[in-house]
């Protein structure tokens, strides 16, 4: 598909211990509809403007979402008609909106007030406004120049019906169902391009590349290009069917596919190769009837539908990679990153690596075939630990990494859980600290500090110790030396630098008696605690915020974390959910 990040890509496989297999799936889809607030169900046009929020119109007016609620815009608030076709944002105006209605002409909205510019039969198809401060609108008849809110009739464009976008700042496109028309701002002259369609063939709409290319996709089943190099079309290896009556839109997910909303469902085509692919919404395989779609700042795609309102598909770009069940009891050690992006994994059939070649495909690579790790983690120094539980020991390697291959493993060595003291058996987890000390759980003492270099037991904690009465099933040891420890039942607590005794967290409510099931330090330092009741909690040393399912998040059982650039991801019994890493609220 396209770019991978590979701590999303260790939330997934952590995620997966839950359920089984890792496998592929249809995208989860989120759905808004009336009774969340979206002004009505059949969604007709999406814009999001220069400041994030999503202007979705409807056939019965406008609602605005800022991430949290609805606004709602009718003919009460100004509207000349309900039924809208189409939203721009105004150039160097954030929040100021270009809208096209359906017997209502062009609107114009300033912030605060809408009025009215009248074009024709004032149905109105597409608008865009260029480089100049130019408002273009095409209705079925004609083109208009809408300058200084007063519209008159294009001469250089004749008819109507087009779609219309900007290359760069010299050109607009227009393009109709067999033609593209190239107006040059500066010359004010046309060029006329026929697509060449057999009878009956049609397009609908367009998207501009970042480098200035045209794609199309045409009622013959073809991807059509048009570039320096003119136009070429690329028949694709799929059934489909554009609709005539509502416009199939295509945006670019910036990793090299298109995406068209059709009746069935969304086309996926790879610009390069011409691979396609149609994801539907679970259990609804005939709701998209066409419609608009966009991607937002934040990469989720929003499409709407003819019946079932707007869909959010949040970050689309996962890669799944079927490989066998995740090692049972791994917790949150099932998969690790490592410095150079390669991804290990622990399943029942042994250890596997992840890796991207030069051509950019995903390989995978299995380094042994006994089920042996029941858990794996890439330490501070960049090296492999897995725990085998068989044997009761830790094993570590150095790791060589291979360009357009799969890494080397060098074993540096094994510590044995009957180095703490005879008779123990490893625990749930363990973490390696930036003072190259192992933080082993063991049974039935509870805690060890271990200085691998030595293999001597630093350090024994127990109950007596200040440590939790109950075995911890999270471990993390942050930047700044602090040791967290989260167990099943009782909560968390944390060993802080120069102390020999730990100390329960009690300054957030629902943590003491929570159950704590991960934990996740960001690139910025801020502790993420998973936990089985109480939802998501963020500290950022000084003070802890919570969220839960009474603020929106999808479950209060939280069995892995992992972070993207603005984003954290939880993996939660009911799906994935991503907050604002800098809030730790709700997209």
């Amino acid at each position: 598909m396209c770019r991978v990040r590979q701590s999303l890509a260790i939330c997934l496989v952590a995620g997966a211990v839950c359920h089984g297999k890792l496998q592929a799936q249809i995208l989860p889809f989120q759905s808004y509809v009336v009774r969340d607030g979206l002004v009505s169900n059949y969604v007709t046009a999406l814009c999001q403007d220069s400041r994030g929020y999503i202007w979705i119109g409807t056939d019965n007016g406008i609602s605005v979402y800022d991430g949290t609620e609805f606004k709602t815009f009718t003919t009460t608030d100004g509207l000349p008609n309900l039924f809208i076709t189409t939203i721009v944002e105004q150039r160097g105006k954030p929040g100021a909106m270009w809208i096209g209605t359906i017997a209502g002409g062009i609107v114009k909205f300033d912030g605060e007030t809408f009025s009215s510019i009248s074009v024709g039969d004032n149905s109105v198809g597409a608008l865009h406004e260029d480089i100049n401060g130019t408002l273009w609108c095409s209705t079925r008849d004609h083109v208009f120049r809408v300058k200084n809110d007063s519209a008159a009739v294009s001469e250089n464009i004749p008819g109507g019906g087009y779609d219309i976008q900007s290359v760069g700042d010299s050109v607009v496109v227009f393009l109709g169902r067999t033609e593209v028309l190239l107006y040059h701002l500066q010359k004010r002259t046309v060029q006329k391009h026929l697509l060449g369609f057999a009878k009956n063939g049609f397009t609908s709409s367009m998207l501009i590349d970042t480098d200035g290319t045209i794609w199309m996709v045409a009622s013959t089943r073809r991807l059509g290009r048009i570039g320096r190099d003119g136009i070429s079309f690329r028949q694709l290896p799929i059934t489909f069917v554009l609709s005539e009556n509502i416009p199939s839109r295509i945006i670019d997910d910036g990793g090299g596919t298109l995406w068209v909303t059709l009746p069935e469902g969304i086309l996926r085509v790879d610009k390069a190769t011409g691979a396609s692919t149609i994801i539907r919404e679970p259990g609804k395989p005939h709701t998209i009837l066409s419609g608009p779609i966009i991607l937002d700042r934040e990469e989720n795609v929003w499409i709407g539908t003819t019946a079932d309102g707007l869909l959010k598909l949040t970050d689309q770009r996962i890669l799944y990679v079927p490989i066998d069940p995740v090692s049972v009891g791994s917790f949150n050690l099932a998969a690790a990153s490592d410095a150079h992006g390669h991804v290990w994994i622990s399943t029942s059939s042994g250890l596997w690596e992840v890796f991207r070649s030069n051509s950019g495909e995903w390989k995978k690579y299995q380094h042994y075939t006994k089920p042996r790790a029941s858990g794996i983690l890439v330490d501070p120094m960049g090296r492999l630990w897995e725990l085998e539980t068989a044997k009761n020991q830790y094993h570590f390697y150095t790791i060589t990494s291979r360009e357009n291959a799969p890494s080397t493993l060098g074993k540096i060595g094994s510590i044995s859980a009957s180095t703490f003291e005879r008779g123990t058996t490893p625990g749930y987890t363990f973490t390696v600290d930036n003072k190259n000390h192992g933080w082993f759980t063991v049974h039935p003492i509870g805690l060890v500090e271990i200085d691998i270099q030595t293999k001597r037991a630093l350090r024994q904690f127990k109950p007596a110790d200040g440590l939790l009465d109950d075995l911890p099933r999270a471990l993390l040891a942050d930047r700044k030396g602090n040791v967290w420890s989260g167990t099943w039942t009782t909560g968390l607590n944390v060993l802080q630098p120069g102390a020999d005794t730990f100390r329960t967290v009690s300054e957030f409510a629902g943590l003491p008696g929570s159950g704590v099931r991960s934990l996740h330090e960001d690139r910025e330092g801020t502790l993420w605690i998973g936990t089985r009741y109480n939802g998501i909690v963020r500290y950022d040393g000084v003070k802890f915020t919570g969220l839960s399912i009474e603020d929106g998040l999808l479950s209060n059982a939280v069995w892995c974390i992992a972070e993207t650039d603005q984003r954290i991801w939880c993996g939660t019994d009911v799906g994935m959910e991503s907050v604002r890493k800098a809030t730790g609220t709700l997209l």
